[in-house]
């Protein structure tokens, strides 16, 4: 008694197993989304040009029957005539069982063949054989579907991606709008042969909440994303021309007194300055490239530093780009101020020890430079004038440690600088 019973316990087992198992239900997480292609047209209203006298060439007629949508473009329909009539009917074909001549249509009892399948390339795209509306609309629910987190249903979906198709030379301006983040997207111009790319792109972007320039790849390039046809700002380019005096301070090499040997010491030169270059005007920036000219003013005598080390500054070169923005760009004088960046090249003259005999060394120099970091502001005065002028002040503050020596003498210092120039712009 206790086998059957327990063959038959086993038995009742492995039946409520599957049984179990197919009866669970399957819960998916998938955000449901519907895909919507919106074609427009440049009508409003069903007429175009709304206000004009008269109807214009092709608007549709108080009787004329309805036309499929695309059905002028994929010639799926006859066009009606221009006075709301019925088209013209097709001619008869021949008898049945006979074939049609050549070019003739087929007859009317008889099945058509099926279409051939044409994909769309740049080349030979054939609008009558291809329906991009319903195109794109299976690429983007494709695309849809491949996304992790997502599937494309046709209804009973929780959010939706609308893309509104305006048609325009060679192709249509896109705007695509996905309502679980309110995002939306343009491209300008996307072509027939692009629309697999886009739907790629776009998905892409609606679904995870991103530019559509940030899904751009090597082998997704639209268009649109090397349209060189684009407007650029002009900017009104102004000759400068500007002279100065300037400070520069530091601890340098100087005799005490006419016979002892120089010990650093902090000094201030004053330089002459000369600028020459062009300032380039955009409505509420500048920008300028110029290059300067220093040339020293002070030089001590040999006879008053016998000791020698007595360093002077001599000469400078530098060449730097500033950029500016206007505080009022319209008024007719206005403040300005910005910074930039400078190369400089400087020149001390040092003077060397007598000699025991009385006989003194020629002067010799020391080379040095580097980058300089620059904050200027200026004043611009009759603005709306061909000539007018300004009035400017630079602080250069060096990115380098002034380190140069020679026999007669050495420079270790920091040396920043400060010039106020007046000049001329035309």
């Amino acid at each position: 008694m206790r086998s059957p019973l327990l063959a038959l316990a086993l038995s009742s087992a492995c039946a409520m197993v599957p049984t179990t198992v197919l009866a669970a239900p399957t819960s998916s997480r998938n955000v449901k989304v519907c895909v919507k292609i919106d074609e427009k047209s440049w009508t409003r209203d069903g007429v175009a040009n709304p206000g004009a006298s008269g109807d214009p060439p092709g608007a549709p007629k108080p009787n004329a029957p309805p036309i499929p949508p695309n059905a002028a473009r994929f010639g799926s329909v006859p066009l009606p005539s221009q006075d709301g009539s019925a088209p013209p009917r097709a001619e008869q074909g021949p008898p049945p069982g006979e074939p049609p001549p050549d070019g003739a249509p087929p007859n009317p009892g008889e099945v058509p063949a099926p279409p051939v399948a044409v994909i769309a390339n740049a080349e030979e795209a054939d609008y009558s054989a291809i329906d991009p509306i319903l195109y794109l609309k299976r690429l983007i629910e494709y695309q849809v579907t491949h996304e992790p987190g997502f599937e494309s249903v046709p209804d009973g979906c929780a959010q939706t991606v609308v893309v509104e198709l305006y048609p325009v030379r060679h192709g249509w301006t896109a705007f695509a709008r996905y309502s679980g983040n309110e995002r939306e997207e343009k491209v300008d111009v996307v072509h027939l042969d692009e629309l697999d790319v886009f739907a790629e792109r776009v998905t892409t972007a609606l679904l995870h909440d991103k530019s559509i320039s940030e899904t751009l790849t090597r082998t997704t390039v639209l268009r649109a994303d090397s349209d060189d046809r684009q407007r650029q700002i002009t900017t009104r380019t102004h000759f400068l021309l500007g002279m100065g005096s300037g400070v520069r301070l530091g601890s340098l090499p100087t005799a005490p007194n006419a016979t002892a040997a120089a010990v650093d010491t902090f000094r201030v030169e004053t330089p002459l300055e000369f600028t020459v270059g062009v300032r380039n005007k955009f409505r509420a920036w500048a920008l300028d490239a110029t290059g300067k000219l220093d040339v020293g003013l002070t030089e001590q005598a040999a006879r008053l530093s016998a000791g020698g080390g007595q360093v002077d500054y001599s000469v400078g070169l530098g060449a730097g780009l500033k950029f500016l923005a206007y505080a009022d760009p319209d008024a007719v004088n206005t403040l300005y101020y910005g910074g930039g960046g400078s190369f400089e090249l400087s020149r001390y003259q040092t003077q060397g020890a007598r000699s025991a005999n009385g006989v003194q060394p020629s002067p010799d120099g020391l080379w040095g430079g580097g980058l300089d970091v620059d904050l200027v502001l200026g004043y611009e005065f009759m603005r709306t004038s061909t000539l007018h002028f300004f009035v400017q002040s630079t602080l250069s503050l060096p990115a380098y440690v002034f380190q140069s020596q020679n026999d007669q003498s050495r420079i270790n210092s920091y040396l920043p600088s400060a010039y106020a120039v007046l000049g001329i712009l035309l």
